[in-house]
């Protein structure tokens, strides 16, 4: 034989196995079977987690609280710093069904100024959480703010007032 023949002959018959090789047969459509979900007699599972059914009725319960700062960063006596609001120790707070409608917001009750300081603590609003800190865990600066505002909304009476004199 010829080498260009022969080498023809060879590639069809070495190429022959391959093609059957490489011929996909699709699967008939009865392999396919169906499990419904949640049948454990049929071999499918389910998974759950232990956790509670919720109740029916649970209740929501929203709060809010008297800004006296807008967000500012406060520092602590070690140097870290805290961004948030200083807030008032008077809250409103609202408890209703989960889903219901909320009542209009309403600000918190007030028989005069608001509680800056309460047994040398104050308040923090960082996040959605409120934070109660003692005063003296702040930097000094951040302490003079706070007295600050709270000698500017709870002024010290005058000595004239203070004794019951009265104004010419």
């Amino acid at each position: 034989m010829h080498a260009p023949l022969r080498r023809a002959l060879v590639a069809v018959l070495l190429a022959a196995p391959l093609a059957g090789w490489a011929q996909v047969v699709p699967t008939t459509p009865t392999k396919f079977t169906t499990r419904a979900t949640g049948n454990l007699s049929e071999g499918s599972g389910t998974a759950s987690l232990n956790a509670a059914t919720p109740k029916s009725s649970s209740i929501t319960r929203h709060v809010s609280y008297l800004v006296l700062s807008p967000a500012r960063a406060f520092t602590s006596n070690d140097g870290k710093t805290l961004v948030g609001k200083l807030i008032a120790w008077e809250q409103t707070v609202v408890e209703v069904e989960t889903g219901k409608p909320l009542p209009e917001a309403q600000a918190p009750a007030l028989n005069g100024p608001p509680t800056v300081l309460r047994a040398d603590q104050v308040r923090l609003l960082i996040g959605q959480k409120a934070y109660e800190l003692p005063l003296k865990r702040l930097s000094p600066e951040d302490q003079a703010f706070i007295k600050d505002l709270d000698q500017r909304l709870h002024p010290a009476p005058s000595p004239a007032t203070a004794t019951g004199a009265a104004k010419p």
